[in-house]
């Protein structure tokens, strides 16, 4: 007979399924029998339920529900504890987290809500993370004292009745929804007045990992005091007037004071008091249900029942239902030698399928300009999430899990698909000389006797009439605009999770280059590959050579991208506008 769980953690997700399984992982390292854990994963493709090792604590739920409330809904209503906790997707908690808010709630019965503590990770190089720090333990009654608490969703419980009691998160709140925040503010302050006890301690916290751009600082506040506007806003709607001394309260600290969230530097007084204002007027405009809720105005919003758990209960430990990095191209810049290199380490497992291209081709197939043959490979590739996780099942037991498909730096989709089944993916990418890189494809192609120019000039010459047409696969030119490509990544760049290294760096000091990959990918960088300095998947020698007067047509093709190039990663690529 399993045991009754006493207390249930939810944790909902939008795709970020190696993040939401290390908060998992760090919830079951406390070893109480009566904990469960629910991953409500709200992605469109939900992981395959065999990729995962068996918990009896722990449930996959594969729900269709939008929006960090509707998820924290669709657990609620599948958990069994009687206590539910909540932690977010990109967070970790510490050992005993679970047992620790437990004994809150037993010591102090009268308490019905508690938040602990958000503590940043150590500090980006650039940028923040959203954190708050519980100073003192504050124990609040009324609706009029809410100013006392602020509070975060990444980190509080209450006891189900609470929950029933006020019938749950109002969807149209919180990230994925209409209004973008407020809606733990929201719960707490319907918990009030229907005379439930809210506490703030910290005596329990977690990890937030949530990195942020410093130019995501402004949307982000925005649309947390928007949030916060529309709550306080449906609080004076529904006659509960002595919220407006909390407002009083509220404005004065946002006009004078520091925010009681750490967004890493303090936000322009006006830019709060505008956000809160525009939540104001938002909130004033919404019709309100009988249960206190928003109405829903857009489908974004929309309540839909969860598909309910998996068939067997389910973890991602150790092995991660997708890649943790990628090595993203360019073609014809040694990606092959790189991967066999990769290979090898005995701490990582890279897709015994070269260039699954899941990221990339998954829609190619049915391109009318795409040649036969590449059509029909394309097919044979992974074109479902199940089937390319099955591509990792026997990495278990390693550090890291990559797959190299170099066709993801030109893909006009590979930089949003990884983002939104990866976010946390580290990004590899070599480059060449384009002037080189094209010559040495053209050579490649003149090898496999799929090249009928029989000079590297008529088929530059041919090159417009082929972009587009069944000699798709021929565009020498293409991709060497690095510059060009690396667009669609910029966000990665800007926090260090995409690194570029060199194709000479690789040619002429390959244990150098080896040590940094492996350094930024996570595992021993002193492991020395057998065959170092071979170079596999080579052109081949041959009487081909490109002449000064083609090398010279081919950089003033690439020099303005070139240049910007060299701009973004701050280095010296002048030797590659150079003839000799």
């Amino acid at each position: 007979m399993s045991l009754t769980p006493s207390i249930t953690v939810i944790v909902p997700t939008l795709g970020r399924r190696i993040s939401a399984a290390r908060a998992v992982e760090s919830v079951l390292a406390d070893p109480r029998p009566d904990l469960e854990v629910l991953l409500v994963d709200q992605c469109l493709d939900p992981v395959h339920p065999e990729a995962f090792p068996d918990d009896p604590r722990f449930r996959y739920i594969a729900s269709d529900t939008r929006g960090i409330s509707a998820g924290r809904n669709a657990g609620v209503e599948l958990a069994r504890g009687d206590v539910i906790a909540h932690t977010d997707d990109d967070c970790s908690v510490s050992p005993g987290w679970a047992s620790t808010i437990l004994k809150v709630f037993e010591e102090a019965p009268e308490i019905d809500v508690a938040y602990g503590g958000v503590e940043a990770a150590a500090p980006p190089a650039a940028g923040f993370i959203p954190s708050y720090r519980v100073r003192r333990e504050v124990v609040v009654s009324s609706l009029r004292s809410t100013h006392r608490i602020d509070g975060m969703g990444a980190c509080f419980a209450y006891r189900r009745a609470v929950w029933n009691a006020v019938g749950g998160f109002d969807e149209a709140l919180g990230a994925g929804a209409e209004l973008e925040s407020g809606e733990e503010v929201d719960f707490t302050q319907r918990a009030l007045t229907r005379g439930h006890v809210v506490m703030e301690t910290p005596r329990f916290s977690v990890v937030h990992y949530g990195y942020r751009s410093w130019e995501a600082l402004g949307s982000l506040l925005k649309g947390h005091l928007i949030g916060i506007g529309a709550v306080s806003a449906k609080q004076l709607r529904l006659g509960k007037w002595s919220y407006g001394w909390t407002l009083v309260l509220l404005a004065w600290r946002w006009a004078f004071g520091k925010p009681a969230i750490d967004f890493g530097r303090r936000p322009p007084r006006m830019v709060r008091l505008r956000a809160f204002a525009r939540g104001l007027s938002i909130g004033w405009g919404k019709a309100i249900s009988e249960g206190g809720v928003f109405d829903q105005s857009t489908p974004l919003g929309a309540r839909r029942e969860p598909t309910g758990p998996v068939d067997r209960p389910s973890i991602v430990t150790r092995h991660e239902a997708f890649p943790s990095f990628f090595l993203i191209g360019a073609a014809k810049a040694g990606t092959t030698s790189l991967h066999e290199h990769l290979r090898v380490h005995p701490h990582i497992f890279m897709s015994p399928l070269k260039e699954p291209n899941f990221m990339a081709l998954r829609d190619e197939a049915q391109r009318d300009d795409v040649p036969q043959a590449l059509r029909e490979s394309i097919r044979k590739m992974p074109d479902t999430p199940a089937k390319y996780v099955d591509l990792f099942r026997g990495a278990r037991s390693m550090d890291a899990i990559g797959e190299s498909s170099p066709w993801y730096l030109n893909s006009t989709r590979a930089a949003e698909r990884i983002r939104y089944y990866v976010p946390n993916a580290k990004l590899l990418v070599l480059l060449r000389d384009p002037a080189e890189r094209a010559f040495s494809a053209y050579k490649m192609h003149r090898r496999l006797g799929t090249e009928t120019c029989h000079t590297f000039e008529a088929a530059l010459d041919a090159h417009e009439e082929r972009v587009g047409t069944s000699n798709w696969g021929l565009d020498y030119l293409t991709p060497g605009f690095y510059r060009r490509h690396l667009a669609a990544y910029e966000p990665e760049f800007r926090t260090g999770s995409l690194k570029a290294w060199m194709f000479e760096e690789l040619r002429d000091d390959a244990r150098a280059l080896v040590r940094s990959v492996y350094d930024f990918v996570g595992v021993d960088p002193e492991f020395v590959p057998p065959r170092l300095g071979v170079r596999f998947n080579d052109a081949g020698k041959n009487a081909l050579r490109l002449s000064p007067e083609t090398r010279e047509r081919l950089i003033s093709i690439y020099r303005e991208d070139v240049l910007a190039l060299q701009d973004l990663i701050g280095g010296d690529l002048s030797h590659w506008l150079k003839v000799e």
